[in-house]
């Protein structure tokens, strides 16, 4: 990392200088988590898991964190993260290159959960994953409008790899989508995985300003390999079976 740039774990770093110490990892994840929805720069990827939020690159960075001497990781019977005198020195000149406003967002989640037990802190997570099939539906047709747009300002001209693989797996979501709102046992993480992945199509479209052009030029490799995991997902819930080959939308040509 460069001089004057901010590292990804500044949040990490800003959590235990408040707390000193942090016990349960989980708990860990979870703040980082609720500040992301509530305004923080995107730093991390988060998954489910079981039932469990996780974020491997939060596990790599605490391994990396220890490695340096700016936290202390000590295991009885559970995780306990603790700050170090040097990571509270780094943590000090970090922040004075983070912005107010994201140091506010730190701030507010800590204050709103710092009486909170773990059990209600998982609760409270549950329901911010809850996504309803409504919710699903509602954010579908708003993407499928914006897809419309690029397909039709193609006019005569072939359609992007980028742009089928848009369409193509757009279609996948929709298809399981319906499923989802016909059956009634339907893992929770399934609805959030689609919806999640829903958000990032609508990134990649904002990004073009709705120019197929634009989009043919952009590495949506990042997207292929979602798409790989979130139709492994389906195929393990008995959903929907995988595209016969790996980022085969020929399907989709004719469009």
């Amino acid at each position: 990392m460069g001089k004057g740039e901010i590292p990804r774990y500044w949040p990490i770093l800003y959590i235990l200088s408040q707390l000193t110490k942090l016990e349960i990892y989980r708990r860990l994840q979870y703040l980082i988590y609720i500040a992301h929805r509530q305004g923080l720069s995107a730093t991390y990827d988060f998954i489910l898991s079981n039932g469990n939020l996780v974020s491997p690159q939060i596990k790599l960075d605490l391994e990396f964190m220890e490695k340096k001497g700016l936290i202390k990781a000590i295991f009885h019977n559970i995780w306990v993260f603790e700050i170090t005198r040097r990571g509270n020195s780094y943590a000090q000149r970090t922040f004075k290159l983070v912005p107010k406003r994201q140091q506010r967002i730190m701030s507010k989640v800590l204050s709103e959960s710092k009486d909170m037990s773990y059990s209600k802190m998982f609760e409270k997570l549950t329901e911010e994953l809850s996504v309803k099939a409504e919710d699903l539906n509602y954010k579908l047709s708003n993407i499928s409008l914006d897809m419309q747009v690029l397909k039709y300002s193609l006019k005569s001209s072939l359609p992007s790899h980028n742009l089928l693989l848009l369409i193509g797996s757009l279609d996948y979501v929709k298809d399981a989508a319906k499923r989802i709102k016909s059956t009634d046992n339907v893992k929770k993480e399934i609805p959030f995985i689609l919806s999640e992945y829903i958000k990032k199509l609508e990134a990649v479209v904002s990004l073009t300003g709705k120019n197929p052009e634009a989009l043919g030029n952009m590495d949506l490799s990042y997207i292929a390999e979602d798409f790989e995991l979130l139709q492994k997902v389906c195929l393990e819930a008995g959903m929907l079976s995988q595209l016969q080959e790996k980022h085969d939308f020929t399907i989709f040509e004719e469009i």
